[in-house]
């Protein structure tokens, strides 16, 4: 899956997991053991500027707003505007 430019990229070592955020407002779920993308969806209208990742979930941010998104659903739980 082409994904686009990445910004910004965070390890969740306990899931074997890189989170990585894309220029395009995407975040791609990486599984590290295969190398290939888990899961992916849109996080923003612009681009992903900044994420950080814990074992639960992401937040990510952009010029829009600052989201937080459950890992396991990859839905949002909360929106910062």
């Amino acid at each position: 899956e082409n994904l686009g430019v990445c910004s910004c990229v965070r390890a969740i070592p306990q899931r074997n997991l890189l989170v990585a955020g894309h220029m395009d407002g995407k975040v791609g779920l990486w599984d590290v053991r295969t190398g290939s993308v888990s899961n992916s969806f849109v996080a923003h209208t612009e681009s992903v500027a900044c994420l950080d990742a814990t074992n639960s979930h992401i937040a990510t941010g952009s010029s829009e707003a600052v989201r937080l998104w459950d890992l396991t659903a990859s839905s949002c739980i909360n929106d910062f505007v």
